[in-house]
């Protein structure tokens, strides 16, 4: 895998303001932008671009997160009718509404569109409609926004990432994008990235400044813990941090807790009420029918909402799960994030050398004096196995893994 370092210019900022940076990347093949630093503007240099521009990402949010922020600048979000409740809610689509979508693309296509957005999964859909159109799909750069994430959904929908890969390779420009990509060493292992170039962005100093991350071992139930702070937020006892001999109190907090059911129990514990609480979860059944359980329970009407955009007003308690952070932008003044992570409950179990990262570029504002802050809190438990008896198991792993391998190779219609 061969890596190109590109030096920023101490002047730059944002991407779209490095004219020269066009030049230096690749026209006519795939290859990987590992950006560094969140918040570069490495998406809105390919939406404001002259060029024909499909977004490809891994979640609703992220994606009707960037579409809020230009509903000015004629972006088409496949699926979108201007619903945001039934776009959130709607999963794969009866045929009739697939018909419907395509349709509305045809026509946003037809009349000089040129930017669209949509999650992985409907790539496949996007692409048949351009060659039922007649588009030459090497003219279309496709940006596979936060690819690191192909790696760990990979075990839920394999299907979904294996099928992405296919139809990436229909297209002549494509661009792997993260702040945060999985080891060279993976990327390696994989058909779908080994030959692919890197160019990773070094920035001047006063630009990647270290996070700091308080690290707190707790034995502490994560309900306590959160109980305890929402407590203090309350009496106006937030996180306080000094910003030029001027003390600074956090009003707002962020928490990113990977299960609805624990956030649930948080709300019920600590009385939280709906006007002072924003849950930001993935949309399907299983949550919605939790949240109006919780309803039900308190009298008050509790449900999934959006990230606020830029300048909306911001509620003192928010809870985050996993499926909605990556690559979205929060615009608070004053919120400190706090991280859990619990192996105790799988949901919970975060790959922190990819999540911090990821948690702490979502703070936008530099006004914000805690966005480059967070504290993550951790439990521990005993191992339940020897290191003996764990070898031997993943030894058995990689055996059953490899009788798979060979009985794929030795299937004669390999696509069935």
């Amino acid at each position: 895998m061969k890596k190109i370092k590109l030096d920023v210019p101490s002047s730059i900022k944002y991407l779209s303001d490095w004219d020269e940076l066009e030049n230096l990347l690749p026209d006519d093949q795939p290859f990987i932008l590992n950006k560094r630093i969140c918040g570069c503007g490495a998406t809105e240099m390919y939406i404001r671009s002259d060029k024909k521009v499909i977004l490809a990402g891994p979640r609703k949010h992220l994606l009707y997160n960037k579409y809020s922020q230009h509903l000015s600048d004629s972006l088409h979000l496949y699926r979108f009718q201007g619903d945001k409740k039934k776009y959130f809610e709607s999963k794969t689509g009866s045929e009739k509404e697939i018909l419907t979508f395509n349709s509305e693309l045809q026509e946003y296509i037809k009349h000089g569109g040129k930017k669209i957005l949509t999650t992985y999964d409907s790539l496949g859909k996007i692409m048949e409609v351009l060659v039922g159109l007649g588009e030459n799909l090497s003219e279309w750069i496709v940006v596979v926004d936060e690819f690191q994430v192909i790696f760990y959904d990979c075990h839920f929908k394999p299907t979904t990432e294996y099928e992405l890969s296919e139809v990436l390779q229909k297209f002549t420009q494509v661009i792997y994008l993260s702040a945060t990509p999985f080891l060279e060493s993976y990327l390696d292992m994989t058909v779908q990235f080994k030959s692919l170039p890197i160019y990773e962005l070094l920035w001047p100093e006063s630009m990647t400044k270290l996070p700091d991350v308080e690290v707190i071992k707790s034995r502490k139930p994560v309900l306590e813990l959160c109980k305890e702070l929402i407590e203090k937020y309350r009496s106006g006892n937030g996180r306080s941090t000094m910003v030029n001999g001027e003390e600074f109190i956090a009003k707002e907090a962020v928490f990113y807790i990977n299960s609805v059911s624990e956030i649930i129990k948080i709300i019920k514990r600590s009385g939280l009420r709906p006007e002072e609480t924003t849950i930001i979860c993935s949309s399907k059944s299983d949550n919605i029918k939790k949240l109006d359980e919780l309803s039900r329970q308190t009298g008050m009407k509790f449900r999934i909402e959006e990230i606020p955009g830029k300048g909306e007003p911001h509620k003192m308690f928010t809870f985050c799960t996993s499926t909605v952070y990556v690559g979205a932008d929060f615009y608070s003044t004053n919120a400190y994030s706090y991280i859990f992570a619990n192996p105790k409950v799988s949901s919970m179990t975060i790959d922190v050398s990819v999540d911090l990262q990821q948690i702490i570029g979502r703070q936008r504002l530099e006004e914000n004096p805690f966005r480059n802050s967070a504290t993550l809190y951790y439990n521990t438990r005993e191992a339940k196995v020897t290191k003996e008896a764990l070898e031997k198991s993943i030894k058995e792993k990689n055996d059953s893994t490899n009788r798979q391998i060979e009985n794929y190779e030795a299937a004669p219609h390999k696509n069935d």
